[in-house]
């Protein structure tokens, strides 16, 4: 059993995570997203240089419009660490 607490992430912020949101207009706005949740920066440039947050161009009716996407969600840890891990079930 691994209770919420002991997420390794110091500082981890639940209610920011669940309501990030993985589009972002600029690569610096994803970052603050994470670090207000608060992932460390080192961890934000590793899955941008892995390619986990990354550019992606749309054509919105209006033309191209680019922003930054994350295959990366927050929402999923935090949710694990709520009903998964820090659970008597299978106990």
């Amino acid at each position: 059993r691994r209770s919420v607490q002991s997420n390794f992430i110091p500082n981890f912020d639940d209610e920011k995570a669940i309501a990030f949101e993985r589009r972002h207009t600029t690569l610096d706005d994803v970052r603050k997203s994470f670090a207000d949740i608060g992932y460390p920066p080192d961890m934000v440039e590793k899955w941008i240089d892995e390619g986990r947050v990354y550019a992606i161009s749309e054509d919105n009716g209006k033309g191209k419009s680019t922003s930054v996407w994350s295959d990366v969600n927050p929402a999923f840890r935090a949710l694990c660490y709520r009903t998964i891990f820090d659970s008597d079930c299978g106990s």
